[in-house]
């Protein structure tokens, strides 16, 4: 099939005398791709293709390997787009209004992407005018314009399907590998799970221009009790007592201050959430013995900010 479509192209670009590029729109893992039956080696080492959109899903999946499909690329003039769409980590009830998070999450995404390599970013269903995805559609198609921009850089969500389902404990869009959610107990080791956060911002460097204005880790737990005690450590170091806020709580038209789930936050100094990967680690020091559901942590998230122009 990909042949026959290489070779209708051609004959329409020789037809028109101006190239007739082909694009196609893949998983964002190799593995993905060979699970599917794309044979995506053979379509490079024969040029069956100019551009890979890796986003092949109705969702946008963060877990582009970038670097494996430079590595296949290499040398062949194929183009690589990671590819945008919904996500559904823009459904958690943050602190911040669903359309700030979205705007700074993508924009934490393009970030990334364009520093390890990407030649473009491909976006679907992204319907706009106006007004709608200005923000994001101004801003993610060059790493110049992405400067001195908010972004909320996170730990990769992956959403399992439940029990009941046909397709149980499998992600509704194909993604493999996921940090969050994922169940917080008490162990004997003392232990507890690590979260992989990459930040593409050099936030010291803005600090010391006087472009930052904070930034902060907000780690969302579910079923949290005032009672319960975490431990939470950034790149090994402990950091100290968070605020505790919930959406219900600082919602002023809500009479209710009290949330099943609640948000741990952290403001952090500059050199803390610096260019680079960032591990956080969690652990449970104690949980209310009154709650019978074990905590969930369900985000894990670094909101960098910049001074408003």
């Amino acid at each position: 099939l990909q042949r026959a479509v290489r070779r209708m192209t051609n004959e329409i670009a020789r037809v028109r005398g101006k190239p007739f590029p082909v694009a196609v729109r893949v998983a964002t893992t190799l593995e993905g791709c060979h699970k599917i039956g794309y044979d995506i080696e053979s379509w490079v080492e024969e040029k069956l293709c100019d551009i890979i959109i890796a986003g092949g899903t109705a969702g946008t999946d963060p877990t582009v390997e970038v670097e494996d499909f430079k590595k296949l690329l290499y040398g062949t003039g194929i183009s690589l787009y990671p590819g945008y769409d919904f996500h559904r980590q823009q459904e958690a009830r943050r602190l911040i209004s669903t359309q700030d998070w979205r705007v700074a999450w993508f924009r934490s995404l393009s970030a990334g992407f364009w520093d390890r390599g990407v030649d473009g970013i491909y976006v679907f269903n992204w319907h706009a005018n106006a007004e709608m995805r200005r923000l994001e559609l101004t801003t993610i198609g060059d790493p110049l314009t992405l400067q001195g921009t908010d972004k909320v850089y996170s730990a990769i969500y992956r959403k399992n399907l439940p029990k009941d389902s046909s397709h149980a404990g499998t992600d509704p869009v194909d993604r493999i590998y996921g940090e969050t959610p994922v169940t917080l107990y008490r162990t004997l080791t003392n232990d507890g799970p690590k979260f992989q956060v990459p930040v593409y911002d050099h936030v010291s460097q803005a600090a010391n221009e006087g472009l930052l204005a904070k930034t902060e880790l907000h780690i969302e737990l579910g079923h949290y009790s005032t009672q319960d005690e975490v431990q939470v450590t950034l790149d090994g170091l402990k950091l100290g007592e968070p605020m505790v806020c919930n959406v219900t709580a600082e919602d002023p038209n809500n009479p209710s201050e009290v949330d099943e789930n609640s948000w741990l936050i952290w403001q952090l100094d500059p050199h803390q959430a610096d260019y680079g990967r960032h591990e956080i680690q969690v652990k449970l020091v104690k949980r209310d013995t009154r709650i019978h559901p074990p905590l969930i942590i369900s985000q894990v998230d670094l909101h960098i900010m910049y001074v408003a122009d």
